[in-house]
């Protein structure tokens, strides 16, 4: 339920009844088994940086709405926008290795809530990405990342211009 968020062991484990030791195993489990990857934040040793959650997404999408049982028209569902999130990562993230193209892959938030996505590292260039399912829902580049990444772009990434980004 929580893909596209930050991701911390201590709430799973809490509520299964586990430590946050074995929540962490399963989780590496899954991740060596293909099932889910993770996505790490990117941070440059500053104060105001959420820097120790990761993101998960599953792999496949059709494993996850099985194991939650939900195969309602996107129409019905509330989730579509962290479906759209996990979608675009998990395809720009084929498309990448397919072509063998050398990147970091990163998310960003600080502590005032501020969030991108979705990030692309090419040395010292950071291409930075905000994934919308809603036309009407706007994005924009935060102050205080461009501030510490002076080198960068930013693109929203809606229905129009979903397919470029994934084929670029």
């Amino acid at each position: 339920l929580q893909i596209g968020n930050e991701f911390s062991y201590v709430e799973p484990a809490n509520t299964v009844g586990a430590d946050k030791d074995t929540v962490q195993k399963y989780i590496n489990f899954f991740e060596q088994a293909f099932i889910i990857t993770t996505l790490a934040p990117l941070h440059t040793n500053q104060r105001r940086v959420i820097k120790s959650h990761k993101k998960i997404y599953f792999r496949d999408l059709w494993v996850r709405n099985a194991l939650l049982n939900n195969f309602n028209p996107l129409a019905l569902r509330g989730d579509v926008g962290a479906l759209r999130e996990n979608l675009c990562f998990i395809e720009r993230t084929k498309y990448l290795s397919y072509h063998h193209i050398l990147h970091n892959q990163y998310f960003w938030r600080d502590y005032n809530a501020w969030e991108i996505d979705y990030i692309e590292q090419y040395g010292d260039h950071y291409d930075c990405y905000e994934f919308k399912y809603s036309e009407k829902k706007w994005a924009s580049l935060p102050k205080s990342f461009a501030w510490d990444y002076p080198s960068n772009s930013f693109t929203v990434i809606r229905n129009d211009t979903l397919n470029e980004f994934l084929e670029s």
